[in-house]
């Protein structure tokens, strides 16, 4: 409390250096170092330094200027310089195995679905499930590989040195230095006709040196005014924004966190989402009871009241404004359909990240896009109710709204949404604010 982290532990760590081994020395210098960064952020709890202390990756000390180790090995490290010898490595991960394993709880799937990995080639020549399935593994497999080669690129502290392959036989065009070329060197794509040795782009200080001598930290002043930052938003900068967690604007009755959440209310309403998701557009029919139930049995669904829940959705897809809002006929130049989409994009100094219930692209006769978010929700409400529960799920599909015109670029005024309240019939339209 009365020094800080940093000198109190350099005390520390400076006595014990007289019984320690070299490797023991230099690790205590690191956790010295560790200390001294910790001074702007530190709490009165130890136990949060020590938190930091087991979750932080240090590289292990050693006198040996030059490591070599996997991307997987260096999470979380840092150095002066990184170089990047083989950037073949191709987008979608490989070799494949002829099996795709499903997400852990797809929609519709059971835990553990295991089906064929289809080939290019054989598309059409399968179920769509198939296809969807394999569609999503390739996907996972890009992500993954893009975040591994985030990992490479954001290691090194002064200097990047990635060596893309030479000319080849055959070029791939799904693979890393690919991606690195079209964006760096779009002209320097072609592998054949470029020089054998040659640098095609190049940017920063050549002349960095590993042996600078390191800036001296800034003292705070002991006392002064503290200015905090304005903003507009409730959150952090950067910070992830998940927009269900928005409902209600975060207000909270201190009461309400006492009581029970009624899990009955909650099953049903993920399995009348479930239900919802299995339509395509109601032009092509409606589901069977059958695939219903089944659908029920794969979430697995622990209620009683599975019929009635049934006879519920029924009567919700009976009524007019449900009905129209599932029709093609309602959206005139319909360009695509994508159902419980996964997003994250950064919208401001925000990372928005969730999952939409329904997401409607079209174009009018001019090629112009245009997107509506349509968002069910199954409170079992009076009608005379639905205006304070639209207030109350406002920030929530704002926040899909503006991740939407993001993902797109999409002027505000091309972007809309569908608030459906199933249990009364009724569809509210929201649009950004201001447009």
């Amino acid at each position: 409390m009365e020094e800080g982290y940093g000198p109190a532990i350099t005390r520390w760590a400076t006595q014990l250096k007289a019984i320690c081994p070299n490797h023991d020395r230099l690790r205590l210098d690191q956790l010295v170092d560790l200390a001294d960064a910790y001074r702007g952020r530190a709490t009165l709890r130890p136990a949060d330094f020590v938190a930091l202390v087991r979750q932080h990756s240090a590289a292990l000390p050693t006198t040996h200027r030059v490591r070599v180790l996997t991307l997987h090995k260096a999470k979380g490290l840092e150095y002066d310089a990184v170089v990047l010898p083989e950037l073949d490595v191709s987008l979608s991960g490989g070799p494949h195995s002829p099996l795709v394993v499903a997400d852990p709880d797809p929609p519709g799937l059971p835990n553990g679905f295991v089906g064929p990995r289809v080939s290019v080639k054989l598309a059409n020549l399968v179920g769509a499930e198939a296809r969807a399935q394999t569609d999503a593994a390739t996907r996972r497999e890009v992500e993954e590989s893009l975040c591994l080669l985030y990992v490479a690129l954001t290691r090194p502290r002064e200097a990047l040195y990635a060596f893309p392959p030479g000319p080849t036989l055959r070029g791939r065009k799904d693979c890393w230095d690919t991606l690195l070329l079209n964006s760096l060197a779009p002209n320097a794509t072609d592998a054949k006709a470029r020089p054998p040795v040659s640098v095609v782009f190049t940017a920063g200080d050549s002349n960095w040196s590993p042996d600078k001598p390191i800036a001296a930290k800034l003292e705070a002043p002991a006392y002064g005014p503290i200015r905090f930052r304005s903003s507009e938003s409730e959150s952090k900068p950067g910070e992830w924004l998940v927009p269900s967690h928005q409902e209600g604007r975060r207000k909270v009755s201190v009461s309400q966190l006492f009581v029970n959440t009624d899990s009955n209310s909650r099953r049903s309403g993920t399995l009348l989402h479930a239900w919802f998701d299995a339509i395509e557009w109601l032009d092509d029919g409606e589901p069977s009871d059958e695939r219903l139930r089944d659908i029920a049995g794969q979430l697995p669904y622990e209620g009683d009241d599975l019929e009635k829940q049934i006879e519920l959705f029924r009567a919700a897809l009976r009524r007019p404004a449900v009905r129209k809002i599932l029709s093609k006929a309602t959206y005139p130049g319909l360009e695509s359909l994508e159902r419980e989409q996964p997003f994250a994009v950064r919208v401001g100094d925000q990372l928005v990240n969730g999952r939409i219930d329904r997401l409607v692209w079209c174009k009018d006769p001019k090629g112009m896009l245009s997107a509506e978010v349509i968002d069910f929700k199954t409170d079992a409400i009076p009608a005379a109710a639905v205006p304070q529960r639209v207030e109350f799920y406002r920030p929530q599909i704002e926040a899909y709204l503006h991740a939407v015109a993001a993902m797109r670029k999409l002027p505000g005024d091309r972007v809309s949404a569908a608030l459906v309240f199933t249990a009364v019939g009724r569809v509210e339209r929201l649009t950004i604010p201001g447009d």
